[in-house]
């Protein structure tokens, strides 16, 4: 694949990738030219830091990267649906006090990013 100043660019991974937005309460997806694809959050971050484009990251884990100016929020109005979140452990009686601590931890950071 060759750019504007016919140097030879590296072609990795799907060069159709999908942009996912919500617009009018409806999730829509947008096909993006892409010469990188990664299957991996770290590598998708620091592809976006090294500045190879834009990515789709959630706030949550990367405030300190927005606070800092290494990351700025591009595109607010077409913000993807927040994505669901599991927590598995063993299905007991009376679940060990550490879990219900983490358990309730983990919903305010989770309440706080989506309100924020």
């Amino acid at each position: 694949m060759l750019n504007s100043k016919n140097e030879r660019q590296s072609t990795l991974g799907n060069l159709d990738a999908q942009f996912e937005y919500m617009e009018d309460g409806k999730v829509k997806q947008e096909s993006m030219p892409s010469n990188l694809a990664v299957n991996g959050t770290d590598a998708y971050l620091d592809a976006c830091l090294s500045g190879l484009g834009i990515a789709q990251i959630p706030t949550i884990g990367v405030e300190n990267l927005i606070e800092e100016g290494l990351l700025i929020k591009v595109l607010p109005q077409y913000e993807a649906e927040p994505m669901p979140v599991s927590l598995l452990y063993p299905s007991r009686r009376q679940p060990p006090k550490r879990l219900i601590v983490f358990m309730d931890w983990l919903q305010s950071i989770m309440i706080k990013n989506h309100k924020g």
